[in-house]
C-alpha cells in the first residue's frame, strides 16, 4: 500500500491513502490532467474508466483529455472495476457494457449506489445494456469525440445523465 504521487494515474490493484489532514475517503487526488480547454463551459471532471479493450480504453482517454478532463481510474476487467468503482475518487464513470464476456452490472450497481453519473459505451448498442439501468444513455463504438463530449457534458450540465445526446 503506498500514497500515489500527483500525476500518477492510478490503476486497478494499488491501494492508495489521503495524507494525514486530507480527509476520510481514504484516497487521494492521484492524476492532475490538462485543464480545461480554451471555451470549455464545463468544470474539469475526473472519471473512473472501465474498458476491456486497452486500445479502446487508450483512445476514449485520449478523448476526454482532449476534452479537457481526466481519467483518474481505470480497470480492463470486472474484479478491478469493483474495486475501483468503490473505493476512487470521481465525478462520473464511463463503462463498457460487455467486459471480457461478462455483464458490467456490479460496477454500475456499486456506482448507482454511490449515486455517481454514468454512461455506457457498447459495440452492441443499447441491446446489451443491462436492464436495470435501461435509462442510461448508450454511446455505440465506433466512437466519435464529439459524442464523448455531448455525453460529459450532459452530465456535467444536469448534474445526472439524460437519455438526450447518446
Amino acid at each position: 500500500m503506498r500514497l500515489v504521487p500527483s500525476g500518477e494515474l492510478l490503476r486497478a490493484g494499488q491501494t492508495v491513502f489521503r495524507a494525514s489532514g486530507c480527509g476520510s475517503s481514504g484516497v487521494r487526488e492521484i492524476h492532475q490532467g490538462p485543464k480545461a480547454l480554451w471555451g470549455a463551459k464545463v468544470p474539469e471532471a475526473s472519471i473512473l474508466l472501465v474498458e476491456d479493450e486497452a486500445l479502446i480504453r487508450m483512445m476514449l482517454a485520449d478523448m476526454v483529455e482532449e476534452l479537457g478532463h481526466r481519467v483518474v481510474a481505470e480497470a480492463g476487467n470486472i474484479r478491478d472495476g469493483v474495486a475501483l468503482a468503490g473505493m476512487a475518487v470521481f465525478d462520473f464513470a464511463i463503462l463498457d457494457i460487455n467486459i471480457g464476456g461478462y455483464s458490467i452490472s456490479p460496477v454500475a450497481e456499486i456506482i448507482a449506489e454511490r449515486g455517481l453519473p454514468f454512461f455506457f459505451v457498447s459495440g452492441y448498442g443499447a441491446a446489451g445494456r443491462p436492464e436495470a439501468y435501461s435509462d442510461r444513455p448508450v454511446l455505440q463504438k465506433s466512437l466519435l469525440k464529439v459524442k464523448v463530449g455531448e455525453a460529459i457534458n450532459s452530465i456535467l450540465s444536469t448534474g445526472n445523465v439524460s437519455a438526450r445526446g447518446a
